[in-house]
């Protein structure tokens, strides 16, 4: 989360956010797989449904991720420069047991191949997260090699005429 820079006196910030989001329909396309079975439903980033250890670890996750997650540019084909999307996208992504990443599937394309790719290797790069606690290993199936997580990634662009006006950069 930065400063891009000044444009005709407005400041332009990133606002990266991660976040959970609700279940669709729209069917998984694998980006990245490792051996291990995840079954169950997938637990979003966001479930209110969760023990405070649970939301707790979730927060956890997420910041690791946000520490590894960076906003790119998409080049502008006619003006060559770079240009900075809002989008958002659906990642899955399996923990083993013991906070390894096992897959990572994205689930709701950005429709912008960068982007979906960043958020994927923001996850990978994250790794390994802390154990998964055990409230949160129970609602996988028996036999399950650990969880899966479902998380909204926002890439939002705010301007201001004042930098971090209004929290933008909280």
């Amino acid at each position: 989360m930065g400063r891009i820079g000044p444009a005709a006196g407005t400041a332009l910030l990133l606002i990266v956010l991660l976040a959970g989001c609700q279940t669709t329909t729209s069917a998984p396309a694998p980006v990245t797989q490792e051996p291990g079975r995840f079954e169950g439903e997938p637990i979003r980033m966001d479930a209110g449904d969760l023990d405070p250890r649970s939301r707790d670890y979730l927060a956890r996750v997420s910041r690791m991720i946000r520490d590894k997650w960076s906003y790119p540019c998409v080049p502008n084909a006619a003006t060559g420069k770079c240009d900075y999307k809002a989008a958002t996208l659906v990642l899955d992504f399996g923990l083993f047991e013991d906070g390894r990443v096992g897959l990572v599937t994205v689930r709701e394309s950005s429709g912008m191949n960068i982007y979906d790719d960043r958020a994927v290797a923001a996850v990978r790069a994250a790794s390994p997260f802390p154990g998964v606690p055990a409230e949160m290993m129970a609602r996988a199936k028996a036999g399950s090699a650990g969880v899966t997580i479902r998380a909204a990634f926002n890439y939002k662009l705010v301007t201001s005429t004042t930098p971090c006006a209004d929290g933008a950069c909280d």
